[in-house]
């Protein structure tokens, strides 16, 4: 229930997570659900012959449209489709292991020879094709999720204390003038 389970967290706790990442979802969240997504990079993984969502395809593609609309950094999210999982070495798992997207994941997208995962394809949210380049695959992009938020709570702060130091500095300001005035 990892994938469902996600997407449970990520909506309930929006702004916890940096990003999230999907891997063969049985679930289909409602709009309301996707919404919560809306500044959250996510990508979504999944087998194009997985049987335990093969009559949610038509779903994951809907809602993966409806997630590229909403989505405030639609450049930022990516879909991963698998036409097969395969072993590093490149061996097919076979038909019994085409849900187990995690085989991909757990070599961060990679084949040993630092290819890009076997016959798969990554579409961006605008439906930009992304190739990955050894190593920066799904663990680097994940990584940069957390460093581009860490550094906008950072700045965030930082713009907050400005403020609230700008906000002092006019109010003694006005102090000073009304005393200026009035002596």
């Amino acid at each position: 229930m990892g994938g469902k389970m996600a997407i449970i967290m990520a909506t309930r706790y929006t702004g916890f997570f940096a990003a999230t990442y999907l891997m063969s979802p049985v679930y289909a969240p409602s709009n309301h659900e996707l919404d919560a997504l809306a500044d959250t990079p996510v990508w979504l993984m999944v087998c194009k012959n997985d049987d335990y969502i093969s009559l949610n395809q038509l779903t994951v593609k809907n809602n993966w449209i409806y997630l590229s609309g909403v989505s405030n950094n639609p450049e930022k999210n990516r879909l991963s489709t698998f036409d097969g999982i395969y072993r590093p070495d490149g061996s097919y798992c076979g038909r019994d292991e085409v849900h187990n997207t995690w085989n991909a994941a757990c070599y961060d997208l990679f084949m040993d020879d630092g290819s890009q995962y076997k016959d798969m394809e990554i579409i961006d949210g605008l439906g930009k094709k992304i190739e990955l380049t050894y190593p920066d695959g799904l663990i680097s992009w994940l990584s940069q999720q957390s460093l581009q938020k860490e550094t906008e709570e950072k700045n965030s702060f930082l713009q907050r204390i400005i403020d609230t130091i700008m906000r002092f500095f006019t109010a003694v300001i006005k102090i000073m003038g009304t005393i200026g005035g009035v002596v």
